[in-house]
This record gives C-alpha cells, sequence and structure tokens, in this order.
C-alpha cells in the first residue's frame, strides 16, 4: 500500500513507475515502452504513423471487440478494466491495459485521456459510462466522448453536454438483423 491506496500495477503485477516529464512540471504516470508484444509489432510493422489514441473503459464483450477492430485499424488504443482475470485475457490483443476502476480519476488518468482523441465508455453500466464520460470532458476536452447505454430509453443521456456519441448495442443488434433480413 502507497499512502493508504493499492499501487496501480500492469496485467502482470509489475508496478507503474512515476516519472518527471520536463523538468519543473509535475510527475506524471510513465509507461517506460511498456508495450504488449502486439502493440509493438503493429508499430513495427505499419509504415503510417499511428492516426489516433482511443481509450475504451470496459473490457467486456462490446470493449473487446471495438479494441481489437480499432487495433487493425492502426489506432493506438488503451484499455482500462477493473476485472484481473478480464485484463489478463486482453493483454495478449489490446495495445495497452490498465487494470483498475475507471471512474477513479487517478486509474482513468493512467490511460492518458489528454493524448486521446476518443473516450469510450463502454461497460455495460450506464450510469458508470455517464461518469466516465463527464471526468473524460474535464480531463480530456478536445475528445469525442461515446456513451454505451444499456437499456431501452436510455439514449436520451446523449444530449448531455459531455456526452458526443451514444451506443445502444441492443439497438444496434436490432437494426443488423434487420438490414440481413431485408437483404432476402
Amino acid at each position: 500500500m502507497i499512502g493508504g491506496r493499492r499501487p496501480q500495477l500492469f496485467c502482470d503485477g509489475t508496478p507503474y513507475q512515476w516519472s518527471v516529464d520536463v523538468p519543473g512540471q509535475e510527475a506524471s504516470n510513465q509507461r517506460h515502452g511498456r508495450v504488449s508484444p502486439l502493440a509493438a509489432t503493429r508499430r513495427s510493422e505499419s509504415a503510417t504513423p499511428m492516426i489516433e489514441h482511443v481509450v475504451i473503459v470496459g473490457g467486456g464483450r462490446v470493449g473487446r471487440h471495438v479494441a481489437e477492430q480499432l487495433g487493425d485499424e492502426q489506432y493506438t488504443v488503451t484499455m482500462v478494466e477493473r476485472n484481473p482475470e478480464t485484463c489478463e485475457r486482453l493483454t495478449p490483443t489490446v495495445g495497452q491495459v490498465v487494470e483498475g476502476d475507471g471512474t477513479d480519476p487517478d486509474v482513468f488518468r493512467e490511460a492518458d485521456p489528454g493524448e486521446a482523441s476518443v473516450v469510450a465508455a463502454l461497460t455495460d453500466d450506464t450510469a458508470v459510462n455517464l461518469a466516465i464520460c463527464e471526468m473524460a470532458r474535464e480531463l480530456a476536452p478536445d475528445a469525442r466522448t461515446i456513451l454505451r447505454v444499456a437499456a431501452d430509453g436510455e439514449q436520451a443521456y446523449g444530449y448531455r453536454s459531455f456526452v458526443d456519441d451514444v451506443v445502444y448495442p441492443a439497438a444496434a443488434g436490432a437494426t443488423a438483423a434487420v438490414n440481413r433480413i431485408n437483404r432476402v
């Protein structure tokens, strides 16, 4: 414990290291080149530079699929996931994984939201996702925020000033099914 708090760890159990970026500035959390082998391979094989950094909070079915597809499209992805077992499964396929509660500002900052062009709150809890989008607007005002909603009628949360886009997986699945039915 550090100052009564559990130190933040990489999924392999090693602690994050703190350093000073520029003399006179506050210390910031640096990963000191700790990137999964998959991410390092993508970076070295890519002839074009990474276009966007995306922070995804929630490594369940939706978050995992989004991260995998974005990784295939040459985005850098940082996933924040609180479940250690899920974190272990994500590490080989997602560029960077931060283990911890994404609603904790200290954990969220470890994902480097200030460098992100998009913050996607994709947990299966709408209230948690709203909190993440609100925090993202404060810490990364230029990043687009994406809110996953879990139930019918919650799409209206998209009208909040800190939410740019809303994703409702059940409605998206229904739309995809109708499109396939109509193809016949």
